[in-house]
């Protein structure tokens, strides 16, 4: 069993208590035009604290949004590609992929939105033992109701009994 990788995703350089600057990476959301009403040019929306939204990462496999940044891209793949597996997809035609998943070493949610193409991607690109299943539930937003690792689950009452089981 390897031991645990802790992605150096982290704000931008702060001060430590003499004064020092503290040198950290940033991983950049994939790129998006921002807002139409945003005067920033780095919403708060697309700040590397948002990372989850992005990504999915589990002891076995590492989701990405398409279209992201060499830079957010680069941290998964320095960290983790001798390690696990890391595709690059899409979900129900978004990169919000953090949000719409939810999965552990043995299997993978994904709502009822995602596409043929889809789904048969992420077969085609994570272990053959996880078992990707596209669920139908009226809260598709799988990774904020539905939390998990290979041991416990925890789950929103509202899904349905079906797919907490899966």
């Amino acid at each position: 069993m390897h031991p645990p990788i802790v992605l150096p995703i982290a704000s931008p350089s702060r001060e430590t208590r003499k004064g020092e600057r503290k040198k950290t990476r940033h991983v950049s959301p994939p790129s998006q035009t921002p807002h139409k009403h945003s005067t920033k040019a780095n919403p708060p929306s697309l700040s590397p604290h948002r990372v989850g939204v992005f990504s999915t990462l589990t002891n076995s496999y590492a989701l990405v949004a398409l279209g992201a940044s060499e830079n957010f891209y680069s941290i998964f793949e320095a960290e983790l590609q001798d390690v696990i597996p890391i595709c690059h997809c899409s979900i129900s035609g978004t990169r919000i992929i953090g949000r719409l998943t939810a999965g552990n070493r043995r299997g993978l949610l994904v709502p009822t939105g995602t596409t043929d193409q889809e789904l048969q991607h992420l077969r085609n690109s994570i272990p053959d033992e996880v078992k990707v299943v596209r669920v139908e539930e009226r809260l598709s937003a799988l990774g904020n109701v539905v939390k998990c690792n290979d041991h416990v689950a925890i789950v929103h009452p509202d899904i349905e009994r079906e797919s907490e089981e899966m």
